[in-house]
């Protein structure tokens, strides 16, 4: 049951530029959306900022030498961590009001982007993915990092599956940050006959369990000798 709620929502997410091809009005398009790439969704709580992150390093620093890393996006707030100049990359999840809103310990905070610059940052394939994303899921509890050439997968109850990366890419005929990944099995009792396929996209996105925010949502889908799986979670670039 958990695979078929997964796949049809990963499957939807693909066909939803087919479907806006269609004529409708702009409110149609935006209730097909909601329908099915909304915030309703199970175990990870996709927050519905569609907007991917982007990547910062730290251009200049105050007379201590480091970027203070605030509670609340307001220069007097309670400082909670730091940057050193030229830290990064820096994974920016949105920007509101000069402010950047980043991954700090157990949760989120703010830091001011007066000091920092954008950074291009490798991507995996012609996807909108930057290189070294690395992903987590509960319910299972499962752990997967993705890189310029392979996903790596494990689970609690698995010895862990290795991928090799034959395609990556972006979503066609839409605006939103999506991307595709198609990987087959490397070595080990996986082998060649297993494939995984990730879709991710940049919005938003809380595991259920912590007080953390990320700034993707993936779905997977896993086929090996051992059986069909399909997962979803957040990722972040660490």
């Amino acid at each position: 049951m958990i695979f078929y709620r997964v796949f049809s929502r990963a499957f939807f997410v693909a066909m939803l530029p087919l479907l806006l091809v269609v004529p409708a009005s702009t409110a149609e398009k935006q209730d097909l959306e909601n329908q099915f790439i909304g915030d309703d969704v199970f175990g990870s709580e996709v927050l519905g900022n569609d907007v991917r992150p982007s990547y910062y390093r730290v251009s200049d620093v105050g007379d201590d030498g480091s970027l203070k890393i605030r509670v609340e996006p307001v220069a007097g707030a309670e400082v909670i961590g730091e940057y050193a100049l030229e830290a990064g990359p820096i994974e920016i999840l949105k920007i509101e009001n000069g402010w950047g809103y980043v991954i700090a310990g157990e949760g989120n905070a703010w830091v001011n982007m007066a000091h920092l610059r954008e950074i291009p940052v490798p991507k995996v394939g012609n996807s909108y993915l930057p290189q070294g994303l690395v992903c987590a899921g509960t319910e299972p509890f499962w752990y997967s990092e993705i890189s310029g050439e392979e996903i790596t997968y494990s689970r609690l109850d698995d010895a862990g599956l290795n991928f090799s990366i034959t395609e990556a890419g972006g979503f066609d005929g839409r605006s939103g940050p999506n991307s595709f990944v198609q990987a087959i099995g490397a070595s080990g009792d996986n082998g060649p006959d297993s494939v995984m396929y990730a879709i991710v996209s940049g919005r938003q996105c809380s595991d259920g369990m912590s007080d953390r925010n990320y700034g993707w949502w993936v779905n997977l889908l896993i086929t090996s000798p051992r059986g069909t799986s399909a997962v979803e979670g957040c990722c972040s670039l660490r």
